[in-house]
């Protein structure tokens, strides 16, 4: 069943989401997306198939996340004879 549908049914025609932007970040815009369900019980679900929308409509529409990426350098200290002290 399509994620959509799938939303459709356990929304009914009672739900709309919310998004609010947050804020810029490195490498993405972050967002909070509130929405409610008829039943507390149905929500992770629920905020399962609105993540697996919201993935599928970015595929399809190129949108790419890139993942955020850092270097980390170890720098070892060299003992006062030039040799390393760590071994």
């Amino acid at each position: 069943m399509r994620n959509k549908e799938r939303l459709d049914r356990k929304w009914l025609d009672l739900i709309k989401a919310y998004p609010q932007y947050e804020q810029f970040s490195s490498s993405s815009i972050d967002v909070k997306v509130f929405f409610w369900t008829r039943h507390l019980r149905d929500s992770y679900a629920t905020r399962s198939d609105l993540i697996m929308a919201i993935t599928a409509s970015f595929r399809s529409n190129g949108i790419v996340i890139p993942f955020p990426q850092q270097d980390v350098y170890l720098h070892r200290p060299e003992s006062p004879r030039g040799i390393s002290e760590i071994e």
